[in-house]
C-alpha cells in the first residue's frame, strides 16, 4: 500500500510543517526530515496497548522512523494516527527494525501496510451464501 504524492504532502505538511530535502539512500521512497509528534498505538499479541505520543524523524509514503520510550521487535504491528485537513487518519505500519539509540530512547523504522477506512464504524454483514461455504470448508 502506497499513499498518493497529495495524500503524502497533506500528511507531510500536516506533521511538521516545511520539511527540507532527505539525502539520497536505499530506500525505495524518498523519506522527509521532520520534526513533529504524532500518536501511536502499538500492538502486541493481546492487541492494542497504551497509545503514546512519539517524535517523527521522518517519513516518506511508504515508510516512518519514530523514536519511542519502548522497544518494538521486527513485524510488530502499531498504528499512527496523522492529522489530515479537520480530521485524522489512521496508517497502520509494520515494524522493519527497532534500535536502541540511549536509555529508554528506540529508533524504529517501519513500513506502510495499509491506510486504515475509519468510515465503517462496524463490520459489514457476511452475505448468508459466503457463510454457507464457509461452514461447509470448514466443518
Amino acid at each position: 500500500m502506497q499513499l498518493s504524492t497529495g495524500e503524502f504532502a497533506e500528511l507531510s505538511h500536516a506533521v511538521s510543517g516545511d520539511a527540507e530535502p532527505a539525502r539520497r539512500d536505499q530506500r525505495r521512497a524518498e523519506r522527509k526530515p521532520h520534526s513533529g509528534r504524532v500518536e501511536v498505538i502499538p500492538y502486541n499479541e493481546n492487541g492494542p496497548a497504551k497509545s503514546m505520543l512519539v517524535s517523527v524523524k521522518d517519513f516518506s509514503p511508504r515508510g516512518i522512523c519514530i523514536m519511542t520510550p519502548i522497544l518494538m521487535p521486527r513485524g510488530r504491528v502499531f498504528v499512527a494516527k496523522m492529522p489530515r485537513g479537520n480530521g485524522i487518519v489512521s496508517l497502520l505500519y509494520t515494524v522493519v527494525h527497532c534500535e536502541i539509540t540511549g536509555p529508554r530512547q528506540h529508533k524504529v523504522g517501519a513500513e506502510l501496510t495499509c491506510v486504515l477506512r475509519s468510515d465503517r464504524a462496524q463490520a459489514e454483514p457476511v452475505p448468508p451464501d459466503l457463510e454457507l461455504i464457509r461452514q461447509s470448508i470448514l466443518d
